[in-house]
């Protein structure tokens, strides 16, 4: 699914501000980072997960620096303490009445990028070595945590890549030219800059004097297709936030939704233009609906958490009603302005907003057509779809909220008119302007222009006793019509 995969990482600061002895937490708080920025102060995509537990949590990485070693060797964690006052206070950390969770992010206790997470079932200690063992199994995140909060962005802040190097002495005050004491506040950092947005999709494509395939039309002789259909821009999955409850009860049957307790996705939308130019030939009336292109998904995984992905799949769809038959010629150009947003609630998807999208420029291209009818009445939509995707806790939770924009939505009524002026307006003597049967004299271009966005939602879960759990729904969230001067032109 997405192709931005995070590793677990440290913040800088964070290496600075570490306890003085070994604690337990009943709320981990886990960050992965794309890639480290501490040499060249630039942006990086990550995400923290905040995971809380009934039961006591070491987080090793936070411990790390008051041991000596820390390995992993069949169903044993083993801890290097440096004295036996460590020894007990390590002792009774995992020594819990409730039991001890351990998160490890170390080499050979979970694979490199990722962290592992272990139960303690017994303490041994090893005193010639001064070693505590930790006889431990390995379980799985979503059994383990009541909750889990999810958010993830591009953030300036320092992050270190937690690689898979030999372990600490803490009690060497320099790394000695032994690999096997390698402090971690000094991880080496990368030489080079981070890759390009890989959350962003680019938005950009071009179709030229294409035609529809024919399924789209069944029988009817018709043909349709793009002059020109080309689009530029980009949009970013920027940020965003999970509040899940990995334990779901029968009381949230009746809102599908509520198994995400919190949370947004934010999508941001820099420079996208179009220009819809289609040509057609229709001879009755007819409704079609045909995908111009389906692009690469991206997004982010979060090792043994989960992943979201975004996409774009623009559609052009519309309809013709007309007595005779017309080649046609016509379109529309349109412009977001820079920044636009969407900004998705995931508790209640009426409380989400959008911003910038009402200032879209629209404009309707000339009509270039041969005429045979008495009227015509068309409407063609633009209507791009951007699935946000996401899945959590072995697919505990699999859902995608969808941006569904009518951008524009396009309305025209073409009528031929004889005894009119050049506005269309009956002639002096006149009592009224009469349709046109054959040639024209002027016609008639009656236009409207209406955005309309709208967002679904679709969840899927998996409920003890209930495995096909599944829930949509979809509100509007902006819907704006644009009036536009009727159009009179000699024919």
């Amino acid at each position: 699914m997405p192709h931005k995969q995070l590793h677990a990482a440290t913040r800088h600061l964070e290496l600075k501000s570490r306890n003085n002895d070994i604690k337990l937490c009943h709320t981990a708080e886990l960050v992965y980072a794309e890639s480290e920025n501490s040499k060249y102060r630039g942006s990086t995509f990550t995400s923290r997960v905040k995971a809380v537990s009934d039961t006591p949590i070491l987080v090793l990485e936070e411990n790390e620096h008051l041991l000596t070693d820390i390995s992993c060797v069949r169903s044993t964690i083993r801890l290097g303490v440096t004295s036996w006052t460590r020894h007990v206070e390590t002792v009774k950390a995992c020594s819990q009445p409730e039991g001890c969770l351990v998160v490890t992010s170390h080499i050979g206790c979970n694979d490199d990028g990722e962290r592992g997470l272990y139960r303690v079932q017994g303490i041994n200690y090893r005193k010639a070595d001064s070693t505590v063992i930790l006889n431990v199994e390995r379980v799985s995140w979503k059994k383990s945590f009541r909750s889990f909060n999810i958010d993830f962005g591009y953030t300036e802040n320092e992050h270190i890549l937690r690689h898979h190097f030999p372990q600490i002495d803490t009690r060497q005050a320099l790394p000695p030219v032994n690999p096997e004491s390698i402090d971690p506040s000094t991880f080496p950092l990368p030489t080079d800059t981070p890759e390009a947005d890989s959350a962003t999709v680019d938005l950009s494509f071009q179709v030229l004097d294409i035609d529809f395939v024919p399924s789209i039309l069944g029988d009817i002789p018709f043909e349709i297709g793009c002059k020109n259909c080309t689009t530029s821009g980009s949009v970013t999955l920027s940020s965003g936030e999970f509040d899940i409850t990995p334990e779901f009860s029968f009381g949230n049957l009746d809102q599908g939704i509520d198994f995400i307790q919190g949370g947004f996705v934010e999508l941001t939308v820099d420079s996208f233009a179009a220009r819809i130019e289609l040509e057609a030939s229709p001879v009755a009336s007819v409704a079609f609906a045909q995908e111009l292109i389906v692009l690469p998904i991206v997004g982010f995984v979060i090792p043994g958490i989960g992943q979201a992905g975004i996409t774009f799949a623009p559609q052009i769809s519309g309809s013709f009603e007309l007595d005779g038959c017309i080649d046609i010629t016509y379109g529309f150009e349109l412009e977001v302005p820079d920044g636009s947003s969407v900004r998705l609630d995931l508790a209640d998807l009426s409380n989400s907003g959008t911003t910038g999208f009402e200032n879209t420029r629209l404009a309707s291209l000339p009509f270039d057509a041969d005429f045979g009818i008495d009227s015509l009445t068309l409407t063609t939509a633009f209507q791009p779809r951007i699935p946000v995707g996401f899945s959590f806790l072995d697919d505990a939770l699999v859902a995608e909220v969808a941006v569904v924009v009518d951008l524009p939505s396009f309305a025209v009524t073409l009528t031929p008119l004889t005894g009119v002026d050049d506005q269309c307006q009956p002639l002096a003597g006149a009592e009224e302007a009469t349709e046109n049967l054959g040639t024209g004299t002027n016609l008639k271009i009656e236009p409207a222009l209406a955005i309309n966005l709208a967002v679904e939602a679709e969840l899927a879960a998996v409920i003890p006793g209930l495995p096909d759990a599944a829930f949509a729904t979809a509100v509007t969230l902006l819907s704006t019509t644009f009036a536009l001067p009727t159009a009179c032109v000699p024919i």
